[in-house]
């Protein structure tokens, strides 16, 4: 039976088809004699299905009545934009795999990996700049403002992060703020949707907080989703921070010395799924999950200030995905 997850995945597929094929067929077109850049390039973008990021413009957008033709440039501009941060992200975090598969950085060393992710950079803010022969030169200024907001803010968080790997534990509030302030990429996601139709100052801000909403919710889902891989597990515990669901786990202190001693850099699927049945079954986790509940509430309840359209009961609908499988 399919979930209500798959079933908004495969829409935020179908709306973010156009423009991962039209990046794609751009970064392709692009002639590269460095035999490893070229390889590089052809890793990232044999796996790449970002969807919710052009996702949620498309939604945004639909809802604020934009043309369709802007809203996949502005598609385009964040795809580039999101992973040229994405490539430099593995970086930072000494990730050699995700989901299984090699990154960039794990495959081709520091050096391409940051040459990659300027490459996509360059392209995303073209991409943006193309934007303005089809909007005003106010929406523009606009436009390029959220973007620099978004990346400055969201550069904030991994530099706390940064700075919070050094120290022997990270506090909840700490982790909570950097959240926070990741979560100003989608944001900035529903911001530029509103921004690209003729959606009332009021009606963008609606967005907005919609968007910080889902981009907390989101960050959470991956939180829980990354508890149950061994390799990623492992990599969050020794090089960045722990997954949220661990960090509530790790307030009983008999539960954070049993992970404590059963997280090491061989673990195997089935000490993982012990951990995962730990953590899952503790009541401060369970709080987590209501806080994340809460979210959702808030979410729709701002929401329910748009008019009645298919985008905003697919947002709605997107936000409570989010809870699948861990409200119980």
């Amino acid at each position: 039976m399919e979930t209500n997850a798959k079933k908004l995945a495969v829409i935020l597929q179908k709306r973010s088809a156009d423009a991962l094929e039209c990046v794609r067929k751009d970064m392709k077109g692009e002639h590269l004699h460095s035999k490893l850049a070229k390889d590089a390039l052809t890793l990232y973008l044999k796996d790449w299905c970002n969807v919710i990021h052009p996702g949620l413009i498309s939604l945004a957008g639909e809802a604020a009545g934009a043309p369709s033709e802007v809203i996949l440039r502005a598609q385009a501009a964040m795809l580039f934009l999101t992973a040229a941060s994405d490539v430099h992200d593995d970086i930072i975090d000494k990730s050699s795999s995700k989901n299984g598969r090699p990154t960039v950085f794990g495959k081709f060393g520091i050096d391409i990996a940051v040459l990659i992710g300027n490459a996509f950079f360059i392209k995303g803010f073209t991409s943006l700049n193309s934007l303005g022969g089809l909007i005003s030169s106010e929406k523009t200024q606009l436009l390029f403002l959220t973007v620099q907001k978004a990346f400055f803010t969201v550069g904030d968080a991994h530099a706390l992060e940064i700075v919070t790997r050094k120290q022997n534990e990270i506090s909840l509030n700490e982790y909570w703020n950097i959240i926070n302030l990741k979560s100003h990429a989608l944001q900035a996601d529903a911001r530029i949707g509103a921004f690209l139709g003729t959606a009332r100052e009021r009606d963008v801000e609606i967005l907005a907080t919609y968007g910080q909403a889902l981009g907390t919710l989101a960050i959470l889902r991956d939180d829980f989703i990354d508890i149950f891989d061994p390799n990623e597990l492992y990599n969050r515990v020794k090089n960045e921070c722990p997954p949220l669901p661990i960090l509530y786990a790790f307030q009983n202190k008999k539960i954070k010395n049993e992970i404590r001693r059963n997280i090491h850099d061989r673990m195997t699927q089935k000490e993982t799924n012990s951990i995962v049945d730990i953590v899952m079954e503790s009541k401060e986790v369970s709080q987590l999950v209501n806080e994340m509940r809460i979210i959702v509430n808030k979410a729709n309840k701002i929401l329910n200030r748009l008019p009645n359209s298919v985008a905003k009961r697919t947002m709605a609908d997107l936000a409570q995905s989010m809870l699948e499988d861990l409200d119980g």
